[in-house]
């Protein structure tokens, strides 16, 4: 079992860089990539983290083939 005790807690502002940098790198991926399908992944949990940090949960991702 891993624990941590230096968790880090993620705010809005955190959350909105880190899904502005995935975007602007699939800019540049290879569409039918590995790195692609990571960051498309990447991007789906910081759209949930998104929507629960601003308590809209309406506004969650609808859920997509992720894994082939």
């Amino acid at each position: 079992m891993v624990t941590s005790d230096a968790t880090k807690l993620m705010n809005r502002t955190q959350n909105l860089t880190a899904l502005a940098a995935i975007v602007e790198t699939m800019a540049q991926a290879s569409p039918g990539s590995t790195s692609m399908e990571n960051l498309r992944r990447a991007a789906y949990l910081h759209q949930i983290i998104a929507a629960m940090l601003s308590e809209q949960v309406n506004c969650l991702p609808e859920t997509s083939e992720v894994i082939h």
